[in-house]
Parts: C-alpha cells; structure tokens; sequence
C-alpha cells in the first residue's frame, strides 16, 4: 500500500496459485492497518472480492459498494 498521507489505498491481493486463503489474507490486511496506523493514516480504502467482505467487516471495515468501472468508447 501507499502511505505518506492519512489516507492509504490497497489495490489488490495476490494468492499463491490463485486461492483464496482467509487466514492469510486476514493476517495481511491487519499488518497493513497496524503499519498505516503507526504512519498516522485514517483511512484505509481496499477494492475487493466479494470472499474477502466477511473478513473485512470483521477487521473493521465498512462495506460502501460495488466498485463500477466505465470506459469510453468511440
């Protein structure tokens, strides 16, 4: 993630071989939180897959809504 400011953004999540592993996954985002938290971050903002919501909200994270992307065509 990217830190410098008080707002910090995941962009995703790679897994070996391509599973999801909950623990692991938990395990990262709680080091990612304690470590932005220690640089004075506020927010957190991660785009995710819908297996990943549960662990989310039981770290403390709010569900906003899907994430829409648009692309301009000619």
């Amino acid at each position: 993630f990217f830190c410098g400011t008080d707002y910090l953004e995941i962009y995703g999540v790679e897994f070996l071989e391509e599973t999801y592993r909950n623990d692991v996954f938990k395990a990262l985002m709680a080091t990612a939180l304690n470590a932005g938290k220690q640089e004075g971050a506020k927010y957190l903002t991660f785009f995710a897959e819908e297996e990943m919501l549960e662990a989310l909200q039981e770290l403390g994270f709010v569900y906003v809504g899907p994430y829409v992307c648009y692309m301009k065509t000619c």
